[in-house]
């Protein structure tokens, strides 16, 4: 799934040379309102939002990896280096409470939604 926090941006980003956005691979779009609204019109409580790294940021670092898939595994790695540095150093949680936060700002490269049926005893 991919972020897209309105109709008017996925129109600009599919309007764009790059936007996040690739028609071929992207099978749905959600946004935050309308990944909760699927949830409860299906009968779901939403337990949990987060997003996942906003990757784009490494675009407002200067490292423009759009059409450039040297600079796009390399950005890759520094991601993932992050990730699993936290994670060595005990910090899984610290990452969860920021990804949590960059959901909470609409950030994020996807969603990640946890759900639960509505009216179902928890054991």
């Amino acid at each position: 799934m991919t972020i897209i926090r309105s109709r008017k941006n996925l129109e600009k980003c599919q309007a764009s040379s790059h936007g996040g956005v690739a028609a071929l691979h992207h099978i749905n779009h959600f946004d935050f309102v309308s990944i909760r609204r699927l949830f409860e019109r299906t009968g779901f409580e939403v337990i949990c939002l987060e997003s996942t790294f906003p990757i784009d940021l490494f675009l407002l670092f200067g490292d423009n990896y759009v059409g450039n898939d040297d600079v796009g595994r390399a950005c890759h790695a520094r991601r993932k280096n992050f990730e699993l540095s936290l994670n060595a150093a005990g910090l899984n949680g610290l990452k969860r409470k920021l990804y949590k936060s960059f959901s909470e700002l609409g950030l994020g490269r996807e969603i990640v939604a946890f759900g639960r049926r509505k009216n179902v005893a928890v054991r």
